[in-house]
């Protein structure tokens, strides 16, 4: 365990993003609409804001940001899953079990990819290229992965009081409905002209 020193708090999203080349949002997509709000009014050009993963929230936060009546040309782009897993233990500790070694990402608007991709590989360089928004939102398969995980454990969440859902939870009932689900999303993929890896 080590303490990591953070260079700045704050609740103040303007101050936050301020003269920031580099917007990193490792949120769930249910917190995307808010958040692109909040930044609406303080997104300047030149910045580049990095969803992880998206699920299309690249695109879908940018046609906020514009709808609230900013002009500012952003870049965005999103992951096709986390950089990390992580499970926190208390009130200052998290543990990271996994990391990623490749991070497919794809832009919005696609013509900015190059720029976004080398700019965010100056913080993560296991970044890779993958194409447009859709392309990166299309290589996350943590929907495919996760609702059938917390909905055929629903009842296992509820009585006992540890659960580890990925461990525990993968049953071969749950891998099988994960796995139909996946393959529906590599159809889309290829129905779309998208190559391999999915």
């Amino acid at each position: 365990m080590r303490e990591v020193p953070i260079a700045q708090v704050t609740a103040d999203i303007g101050h936050a993003l301020r003269g920031a080349s580099l917007i990193v949002v490792p949120t769930p997509v249910v917190a995307q609409d808010d958040i692109a709000r909040a930044m609406a009014p303080h997104l300047e050009d030149g910045q580049t804001v990095f969803v992880l993963p998206g699920t299309f929230g690249s695109y879908a936060m940018a046609r906020i940001v514009h709808a609230c009546g900013n002009p500012a040309e952003a870049s965005w782009a999103e992951s096709g899953t986390l950089p990390y897993l992580a499970r926190k233990h208390g009130a200052r500790e998290v543990q990271v079990t996994v990391r990623a070694v490749r991070l497919p990402t794809g832009a919005y608007p696609a013509r900015c990819q190059t720029a976004a991709i080398d700019l965010i590989r100056q913080a993560s360089p296991i970044v890779l290229p993958c194409g447009d928004a859709l392309t990166g939102a299309l290589m996350n398969a943590g929907p495919e992965i996760h609702s059938p995980l917390i909905l055929m454990s629903a009842a296992a969440l509820r009585h006992f009081d540890r659960w580890d859902i990925h461990d525990e939870g993968t049953q071969p009932a749950v891998r099988r409905v994960t796995d139909r689900l996946d393959a529906e999303r590599i159809r889309v993929r290829r129905a779309l002209g998208l190559d391999a890896p999915h």
